[in-house]
């Protein structure tokens, strides 16, 4: 009996341990459906020496699907960054020998060893330009890419300030709210190239912008005096020689 490990997400060279893990039994046997019962298995290889492979005995709390299905689908951030891992899917028909398939990957692990800060930490809505600057994030799988982000407590929308290469970037953010003391929630993810982040919080004070009052009184003086404005401004000017 001829069985394979198939992979349907996060099958790159490097997989993302953030992000879930779905593999899928595939048989080259036309009698492969019939009577089958499979198992599938989690071993991590040993820090110590990488050649031995340690039985992950808590596999079942990490996985959606049930470690008798044909299919596996992982919990997603299960995983450790920079860590070899070995699937083993083992299938056997009542009263015959056990076939297996191995599935050997290895997971990627973010950015390390940079900062991210704001400057100012506090200001003005629509007044204050925060400048957003990070550095010295390292990962061998480059380029990296970053995301300046922010959320509205009010309703948990995700702004997006920017995404891309840039390190740094400058804006305007909308006031904060009164009940939270004017804070917004802004982050920035440092991405690799193969999806793994490292995210920073960054805490800004963004103050809504004072108006100033008109006591009631003034404003009964101030058309008193319009029409005055007003016919200097329309004053007949003499064309006579």
């Amino acid at each position: 009996m001829s069985i394979f490990s198939s992979c349907k997400d996060n099958c790159d060279a490097k997989i993302n341990p953030s992000r879930r893990v779905a593999l899928e039994k595939l048989c080259m046997d036309s009698l492969c459906g019939r009577g089958l019962t499979y198992r599938w298995s989690l071993f991590k290889a040993s820090v110590v020496n990488q050649s031995h492979w340690v039985s992950d005995q808590t596999f079942q709390d990490k996985s959606r699907t049930r470690l008798t299905s044909p299919r596996l689908v992982t919990r997603p951030g299960v995983l450790e960054p920079n860590t070899m891992y070995k699937f083993v899917l083992t299938a056997q028909r009542r009263g015959g020998h056990p076939g297996n398939s191995e599935y050997q990957v290895t997971t990627n692990s973010p950015p390390a060893g940079g900062k991210c800060e704001a400057r100012p930490l506090s200001g003005i809505t629509l007044e204050t330009t925060f400048s957003f600057t990070c550095s010295g994030w390292k990962d061998p799988d480059r380029p990296l890419q970053f995301e300046f982000i922010y959320f509205t407590t009010e309703d948990g929308v995700l702004n997006v300030v920017y995404k891309g290469i840039k390190s740094s970037v400058e804006t305007k953010l909308t006031a904060g709210t009164k009940t939270n003391n004017f804070t917004i929630d802004f982050r920035v993810r440092v991405v690799d190239i193969f999806g793994a982040y490292t995210e920073v919080k960054i805490s800004v004070q963004v103050g809504r912008i004072k108006f100033v009052k008109i006591p009631s009184g003034v404003y009964p003086q101030m058309f008193l005096a319009l029409p005055q404005v007003i016919s200097s401004l329309f004053r007949p000017v003499c064309t006579c020689c």
